[in-house]
């Protein structure tokens, strides 16, 4: 069975032009600096394997991050992504006030909470830069608030995302599949417009 990377929520969406961090001090957030066409164009040279001028079908899957944010790319509907919808995608993030939100993921194996999980986020690559990944580990409960490289608060930046889940055992052995970590499967898009953004994000693993 295919494992779910699902949207339950993000839990708290970040607005205004700078946060306040946990020791009361004011902490400035910049928002990235977006090359929507040439992720747009980059994304096409990378995964349109057909050479047709749209990434479509099995073309999708390997890369989790645009799959993921498929229904909110795709503006005509036609299952289809150009390079043009794409750039508009990411033309969106550049046009939010704040690009950061926190994001609590909870991380389950077979309905179980899997605890002590490292959990990262890895930009797509079409985003050459423009936002970097974000990290966390889980605790007793599978539960994890993301937090991006560089920020003193969890947060992570507006994108399209590769999900890494990552649990070594005593010996220092992975006891993930590698499905879901190093040829990972499972994608996320951060954006203010996802739907259901209330309780966290659900990494269903099976």
């Amino acid at each position: 069975m295919l494992p779910r990377c699902n949207f339950v929520g993000l839990s708290l969406l970040v607005w205004g032009a700078a946060l306040a961090g946990c020791g009361g001090s004011t902490v400035n957030v910049s928002i990235p600096s977006y090359s929507p066409g040439s992720s747009g164009s980059s994304a096409i040279k990378r995964f349109d394997t057909n050479q047709n001028g749209t990434i479509e079908g099995g073309e999708l899957a390997n890369c989790p991050g645009l799959q993921a944010a498929l229904s909110r790319v795709d503006r005509d509907g036609n299952g289809k992504l150009t390079a043009s919808e794409i750039g508009d995608r990411i033309g969106y993030y550049g046009s939010q006030p704040i690009g950061v939100m926190a994001l609590v993921c909870n991380v389950t194996w077979n309905g179980q909470p899997v605890p002590n999980a490292k959990v990262t986020f890895v930009p797509e690559e079409f985003f050459a830069g423009a936002i970097q990944s974000a990290t966390g580990t889980t605790d007793a409960n599978g539960s994890v608030a993301l937090q991006k490289e560089g920020l003193d608060f969890p947060a992570l930046q507006l994108g399209m995302y590769r999900v890494q889940v990552s649990a070594l055992n005593s010996a220092g052995a992975e006891t993930i599949p590698p499905q879901f970590n190093a040829n990972t499967t499972l994608g996320a898009e951060v954006a203010p417009d996802a739907p259901g953004q209330e309780r966290g994000l659900n990494i269903e693993l099976k």
